[in-house]
């Protein structure tokens, strides 16, 4: 991606601007929308990305001109005229030289194609976003493919053969899996009296294809290979690779060609059908509104287009399984009606009713006497046994390329007998079951369905209900196939059920009020959803059967062995046994390693067949089992969360092998925790829902789930107060006030932690009130009232001393006020006992104050040290958001000491590990990190985008330091127009002044000094580089004093010189 103005380079910035452009003249002169271009510049958009957008458009229009860029709502438009966009100057080379070509001016269309390809200089898009090349960049590389495939077929007409051999070389290179490219070169290699080379152009092309595709070459190259060996003469055209691939006839080489085992086979293995026999052609028509699951249909077609000739490993098999209703069939029918003339001797199909509730499954020699009859000739004896019938249909079906479904299996042992013999052609099964018997013994190649994707889904529904119905109604349509489950069985029916005036708004309300399975029906029919489910769920054995319906009492959206052997009360190896005859059945899903799902529909009739088949007092105890079980275990494993690898002795079973092990299941079960603490809530066990998110409390913490901790915690506290537990209602107010400082709005933060404080006191206790005050201390200090937050952090300073290990300090207020020698002597005072006691939590968080005040004070070699020193503790520290800003912290002390590639190392990592922790100011201190290094190590423009980024995401809520560092960066990084200064500097002078960072306060006042002495108003630049001063002097921030008194001795000596 690069811009010319009159043939000179123009730098439009960094990778984001250059996405920026690139997407506005992937459609000169049309509105881009502002949701499409944040979507093509971010991969995961920032809160703010809108104003981030308009600062990019900003500054790219003061470099490529303001006209160019204009805004039209709801988005932007490029404005350029014709040539000025190479993309669209090559189209027009190539249309023209594809003109001259069919003209016979053969010499023009050369010129034109190479001098449409010189308009590459590198790979499509390169330097913007992967979120933009990777949608848009292969359409363009297919451009410049296709154009040099044109170029090389005319320079082959022209009879230029050895002239272009090394350049065919190269581009093959670039894409080695063209095979109409490999044939060129191997038709101009021929040409060249070079045959086997040409030769060896088609073994390696046929290795990489085999190797990293799993495919074989397709027929023309194969017929070209042999023509190659045959000696022929290939002049002129007619052979396949000096017109389009595509063109070529195919060639039916004689049986001796086909046989011969020492070239590669160019035909399918024939069979003659016997005059006045017809094909067979028995399948079904396709399922009306089929839609999606083109990955496995290319499996299919790649499968097929390989399967031409017998090397007696048998028949193409694909079984293809899933849950009843998820289209199994629908998917066989289809992809063999689009394949019929891949099958030269026709196609078979058979339903082996292995799920039918009107009739029992087929045996096998019933299945093979119906395919006998099929094939033609004469029919067996009726006495025949199974294995003489599998003999006399695996003859009949000897040399013939069929397509053989058989649908609805029941099991391995159904099928394996009416599988063919030889190799030629395919055979698809569709089960239920996953029948991996046939996999291990006969080499089947599973395809497993799953529901489809939500836009798919509504694709399904607008072929059915009409596009107008779904365009007037797109969000009830989304909400019907999400109630629905995107099953495709359950879709068609639902929009059968909407008729053909549909309101589909109704149709949606009546689905919540009533149960979905017994809507979505259809008379007399036994492709119902509810009669597919109780047909499988009929032939379950007892205990599945049990444990399928446990299943549909247990909340959540996943679970493990361990969760359903406690809800079923049954040691977990029979529960993972039971999940995996289920798994089987496909009854229920695996999402990932060791857990598992049910379907939405799956889980109503689960649920359905537990409220009708299982008591009221086994439903209720099934309920105390889960909440009990998830109690023991968060609390378990939330001992490693707070005490590192050291679990406390004494207090119950080892159930985690360590630290991340228990960090793993907090994660896998959050979302199941919050919706059985929820059930419990509801269903009147107060107490056990309150203590159950309680136990959750310290992995919370760790960051990255603040919307579930708002939830759980909410739940929690009216938990509480339902039953009259202030013990409980204390330590909810809690969570939910360090929940809201993490996240904002810091006032609810306030609100929570006060009547924390208030509820704890009275109720006793003494922890909750501890965290409270110190959390208010720390929502003071954002809020500015520095002299309330060192209030609440003695009063649980003084509470906390005794305990040996101080998580709270004044130290971070007194530094704020500018006291820096208070909050100095506080700090090392809190890290001494925190030395003693051996803990990393409080260490790490109390080191992490100290780096910044001793930078404050002007001490980067201090600072690097308890940068480094708290990064050791913070390894296991409770909260994710505390590394991050240790990363960045030790990369901007080590930019201030000038070791700009030592910055860069710490600061590469710390957006990653803050995007995780969730925490607006986390992430704008980990972006400043890496733009500080930059700005050092001469990468300017990326330095100023990222600062501008952090300015225009920050929020009002929470003046953090690190916002306020972000305007005061941009002029540092680079040339900045004064007035941008001026305006930048006085917001954050303003800022930093009113919250307690006086450095910050200082560097804004020198950038103003600066600015003002610019626009030559001296007499302000003295006065702002008296304020940088004062700032200074007021922490003992002694180089940026020093720095200020030399500038201001400097000039006026400059005048002087002047």
């Amino acid at each position: 991606m690069q811009a010319y103005d009159e043939g000179h380079a123009v730098n439009v910035g960094g990778p984001k601007r250059r996405t920026l452009l690139a997407a506005l003249l992937m459609r000169p002169n049309q509105i881009v929308t502002d949701d499409e271009l944040i979507d093509r510049i971010w991969s995961r958009p920032p809160n703010r990305a809108r104003a981030q957008l308009q600062v990019h458009v900003c500054e790219l229009r003061s470099r490529i001109g303001k006209a160019a860029i204009v805004r039209c709502a709801p988005g932007y438009t490029v404005v350029t005229s014709p040539g000025e966009v190479d993309r669209d100057r090559f189209a027009l080379l190539a249309s023209r030289a594809r003109a001259d070509r069919d003209a016979g001016r053969l010499e023009e269309a050369v010129t034109k194609l190479r001098g449409a390809l010189s308009l590459w200089s590198g790979p499509a898009l390169g330097g913007v976003e992967a979120s933009l090349s990777a949608i848009a960049g292969p359409a363009l590389e297919e451009l410049r493919a296709g154009a040099v495939e044109e170029l090389y077929d005319v320079e082959l007409l022209l009879g230029r053969s050895g002239e272009i051999v090394a350049e065919l070389r190269a581009i093959l290179a670039e894409f080695p899996h063209r095979e109409r490219l490999a044939g060129q070169l191997m038709l101009a290699l021929h040409r060249a009296d070079r045959t086997a080379e040409a030769l060896e152009v088609y073994t390696e092309l046929r290795v990489r294809l085999t190797d990293e595709l799993g495919i074989e070459p397709g027929e023309p190259i194969r017929r070209l290979q042999q023509q190659v060996l045959r000696g022929e003469n290939l002049q002129g055209g007619g052979h396949g690779f000096v017109k389009p691939v595509e063109s070529v006839p195919r060639a039916e080489p004689p049986s001796s060609v086909r046989e011969s085992p020492s070239t590669e086979p160019v035909a399918s293995v024939g069979h003659v059908q016997p005059a006045g026999k017809e094909l067979p052609a028995e399948l079904p028509h396709g399922v009306r509104g089929f839609v999606d699951r083109r990955a496995e249909l290319e499996l299919l077609d790649k499968a097929a287009h390989g399967a031409h000739a017998d090397s007696g490993q048998g028949p193409e098999i694909w079984v293809a399984t899933g849950q009843p209703g998820v289209g199994k069939t629908a998917l066989a029918l289809h992809w063999a009606h689009s394949a019929s003339d891949r099958f030269p001797d026709g196609q078979l199909y058979i339903d082996l009713r292995g799920f039918s509730a009107r009739n029992v499954p087929l045996e096998p020699a019933e299945a093979l006497h119906a395919l006998l009859r099929s094939l033609g000739g004469d029919l067996p004896a009726p006495n025949r046994d199974i294995d003489e019938l599998a003999r006399i249909y695996r003859s009949r079906l000897a040399g013939r390329r069929i397509c053989l479904i058989l649908d609805n299996a029941a099991t391995a042992e159904q099928v394996r007998p009416l599988l063919p013999g030889h190799t030629g052609g395919t055979v698809l099964v569709t089960s239920r079951r996953r029948l991996t018997g046939l996999t291990a013994r006969d080499g089947a190649r599973p395809i497993r369905l799953g529901c489809l994707a939500p836009d798919r889904a509504v694709e399904l529904l607008t072929q059915f209900l009409g596009a107008d119905a779904v365009a007037a109604e797109p969000v009830a349509t989304a909400d019907l196939a999400r109630l629905c489950g995107y099953l495709p069985l359950a879709l068609r029916l639902a929009a059968t059920a909407a008729g053909t005036r549909p309101d589909i708004a109704a149709l949606v309300a009546e689905l919540r009020t009533v149960t979905p399975l017994t809507k979505l029906s259809a008379d007399e029919d036994e492709g119902v959803v509810a009669a597919s489910f109780a047909w499988s769920y009929q032939r379950l054995p007892l205990d599945q059967a049990r444990l399928f319906r446990i299943l549909g009492l247990i909340p959540g959206a996943t679970f493990s062995a361990r969760t359903v052997a406690a809800a079923a009360d049954c040691p977990q190896a029979k529960a993972a046994a039971g999940l995996r005859a289920l798994l089987d059945d496909n009854l229920v899903e695996q999402c990932r390693a060791g857990r598992y799902r049910l379907h939405t529909l799956l889980r109503l009739y689960a649920a359905e067949r537990a409220e009708a088949e299982e008591t009221a007092r086994e439903r209720t105890a099934v309920l105390l089992r889960l909440v009990d079980h998830f109690h023991e275990l968060a609390t378990a494993a939330n001992r490693f969360v707070t005490r590192g690898c050291r679990a406390t002795p004494g207090t119950g079973p080892t159930v985690f092998a360590g630290r991340e092990a228990a960090l793993e299941w907090l994660r896998a079960e959050l979302a199941n925790v919050t919706a059985v603490v929820t059930r419990a809530a509801q269903c009147g066990y107060h107490a056990r829902a309150w203590r159950t998110a309680e136990a959750m409390v310290p992995f919370l913490r760790l960051g990255g789930h603040d919307g579930e901790w708002r939830s759980i915690s909410l739940i929690g506290l009216d938990a509480a107060l339902s039953c009259g537990d202030k013990r409980g209602a204390a330590a909810m107010h809690l969570s939910l006030g360090l929940a809201y400082l993490e996240a904002g709005p810091l006032s609810t933060a306030a609100h929570h932690l006060t009547l924390a404080c208030r509820v704890g006191a009275a109720a006793g206790r003494s922890d909750v009130v501890v965290e409270a005050l110190t959390a208010l201390a720390a929502v003071h200090q954002c809020q500015g009232g520095l002299g309330a937050a060192v209030r609440a952090a003695r009063r649980a300073l003084g509470r906390e001393e005794g305990a040996g290990a101080l998580r709270v300090s004044p130290g971070p207020s007194h530094s704020r006020m500018g006291e820096q020698g208070r909050a100095h002597a506080h700090l090392a005072r809190a890290d001494t006992l925190n030395n003693a006691s051996a803990t990393d939590d409080p260490s790490g968080l109390v080191l992490l104050e100290l780096a910044w005040i001793r930078r404050c004070m002007g001490d980067t070699e201090g600072a690097v040290r308890d940068y480094h020193d708290a990064l050791r503790h913070l390894r296991l520290l409770s909260t994710r958001s505390a590394r991050p800003r240790a990363l960045a912290g030790s990369s901007q002390a080590h930019a201030d000491e000038g070791r700009y590639g030592r910055a860069a190392a710490h600061a590469e990592s710390a957006p990653d590990l803050a995007r995780g922790a969730d925490v607006p100011w986390v992430g704008s201190a980990a972006r400043n990190a890496p733009a500080h290094a930059g700005h050092g190590m001469g990468r300017v423009d990326d330095a100023v985008e990222s600062h501008r980024e952090v300015w225009a995401a920050g929020s009002d809520a929470a003046m953090h330091r690190h916002r306020v560092e972000a305007p005061v960066g941009i002029p540092a990084a680079g040339p900045v127009e004064a007035v941008d200064a001026l305006a930048s500097g006085e917001w954050a002078y303003a800022v930093a002044s009113r919250n307690g960072y006086p450095v910050l306060a200082g560097r804004a006042a020198e950038q103003l000094a600066d600015a003002h002495h610019s626009l030559g108003n001296l007499g302000k630049a003295r006065t702002w580089r008296a304020a940088a001063l004062t700032a200074y002097e007021s922490c003992g921030h002694g180089p940026g004093a020093v720095r200020v008194r030399r500038v201001a001795l400097q000039a006026p000596l400059q005048r002087a010189g002047k």
